[in-house]
């Protein structure tokens, strides 16, 4: 077995999902040095039966396993100590077996595990202290049924915190719990230990009443969200910027639901670079690279012609595009969206074309959308892949088809998107330039430098404009 199997078993046993799981620990934590704190003869009957517990009924044991060798202690009984530490060390060991298989430690060795941790000590140790031996044996003889009912008794404790109504049974151990550590708190002389036992439990009190109330406040505005999305897509039917309306209500839907946590399994770097047609005053594209959530959005749009005015009609498409999509829109909805408002203002037959690339870094799934827009280029194992999609540009046709498709990339894939004025630039030398330039620069931002520079650096027939990506295996420095 290898150590770090062992070493992420010891941080699994020790982490924390959440507020709510530490005060849980705590509590566990306080009671566990309580009932361990009550030894006689050299012996803490409840200290191994509160380690066997928190295995058998806690995702993390660690905390109230160091607490209960604290207890045992403090109690002075070395047995108790040796047998606890026993037991925490087998959790690890058979936690970090069964992890690398993606198994739970069974029940069973739960069991026996504790019986072991004890009768090893007990017969070493103190076979020649009768007093001690005797209540050794009897702590041996609890140790199953006693963990177990501690076990159910914490599980209840935490599920009463919580807001849940309890059985008898389960109002029974939670009794039963409090008077055992009442008692041991007594006996043991560790009353002090009670004030932190209180405090984790007014922190839990506190810390699951809060999220009570936010998870019924958060209820009521899902609720109101979805008939504010029902009343938009109704409102949709009757006005004249219905795509716009209806794509408000698919958003508000959208973030209605609920939305499980994801992890990125994908990093990506992102750069672009420019080139201005020349003598013109602007360069008539706009490009734009944002991080949506889990996801990452490449936008490019080349406007009609050069200079301030096509830079202003491809500046608002970008921008809109990349807005509507942050707020929830879906690729088709936006389009619409934007096409109705470049159609509507655009008294001087102006329009722009759309190219982007939406990723979901958690699935590698890519949504590429294409509105008059020259291809992609998905780079892959050295073999260049252009992706297309037909529909035509945004703000000159009343009602406008979406030109999309689906791909799915992995950690070395690079995507380039380009306008047109690149692509015709670099001519029949276009694979070539992005063999060269985009697999052997050493960032994405001087490959697109370097394919500009390829195409000459300046046209005298159009703007030109270019975005990489590089996607990697998910690690802590991505940039975008």
């Amino acid at each position: 077995m290898e150590a770090n199997g062992i070493r992420a078993m010891a941080v699994r046993m020790l982490s924390a999902r959440d507020e709510g799981d530490w005060a849980r620990r705590g509590i566990e934590a306080s009671c566990a040095f309580i009932m361990a704190s009550a030894g006689r003869y050299g012996c803490s009957p409840f200290a191994a039966a509160t380690c066997a517990a928190m295995w058998l009924g806690s995702d993390t044991p660690g905390y109230a396993m160091a607490a209960a060798i604290l207890g045992a202690a403090y109690a002075k009984s070395t047995m108790s100590v040796f047998a606890c530490m026993m037991l925490a060390g087998a959790a690890i060991v058979f936690g970090a077996l069964k992890e690398a298989h993606g198994e739970e430690t069974p029940v069973c060795v739960r069991i026996i595990a504790p019986l072991i941790a004890q009768a090893v000590p007990l017969c070493v140790v103190y076979a020649n202290n009768r007093y001690a031996f005797m209540l050794g044996m009897g702590a041996l003889l609890l140790t199953v049924p006693l963990s177990a009912v501690l076990c159910r008794a914490w599980g209840a404790l935490w599920a009463y915190i919580r807001g849940k109504r309890l059985r008898r049974a389960e109002t029974a151990a939670v009794i039963m719990l409090c008077a055992v550590v009442g008692i041991c708190a007594a006996l043991g002389g560790a009353v002090a230990a009670v004030i932190p036992l209180l405090t984790a439990l007014m922190c839990a009190f506190g810390l699951c009443r809060a999220g009570r109330f936010a998870t019924r406040e958060l209820s009521m505005t899902r609720l109101k969200l979805r008939d504010a999305a029902a009343v938009a897509r109704e409102l949709a039917a009757y006005s004249p910027h219905s795509a716009y309306m209806g794509g408000i209500g698919n958003a508000m839907e959208r973030i209605s639901m609920p939305s499980g946590g994801r992890r990125a399994y994908l990093s990506a770097q992102a750069g672009c670079a420019a080139a201005a047609m020349a003598k013109s005053p602007s360069n008539g594209d706009a490009m734009a690279i944002r991080r949506v959530g889990h996801e990452l959005l490449l936008i490019l749009s080349d406007g009609m012609g050069s200079g301030v005015a096509a830079h202003r009609e491809s500046q608002c498409a970008v921008a809109m595009y990349g807005e509507l999509i942050s707020i929830g829109f879906g690729e088709e909805d936006a389009v619409r969206s934007i096409n109705e408002l470049l159609y509507s203002r655009n008294t001087d037959e102006l329009y722009a074309t759309l190219d982007a690339i939406r990723i979901d870094l958690s699935t590698g799934e890519a949504t590429i959308l294409k509105q008059s827009a020259p291809p992609a280029f998905l780079i892959r194992n050295g073999r260049i892949r252009p992706l297309y999609a037909e529909a035509p540009p945004l703000g000159i046709l009343k009602e406008t088809s979406v030109g999309i498709r689906k791909t799915r990339l992995s950690a070395g894939d690079t995507l380039v998107l380009m306008t047109d004025g690149l692509s015709d630039a670099l001519g029949s030398g276009l694979y070539a330039a992005m063999q060269d330039a985009v697999l052997h620069a050493d960032t994405p931002e001087s490959a697109a430098r370097t394919l500009i520079a390829r195409a000459g650096g300046v046209s005298v027939r159009d703007d030109m404009s270019a975005i990489v990506a590089r996607f990697s295996s998910c690690h802590k420095n991505a940039q975008f």
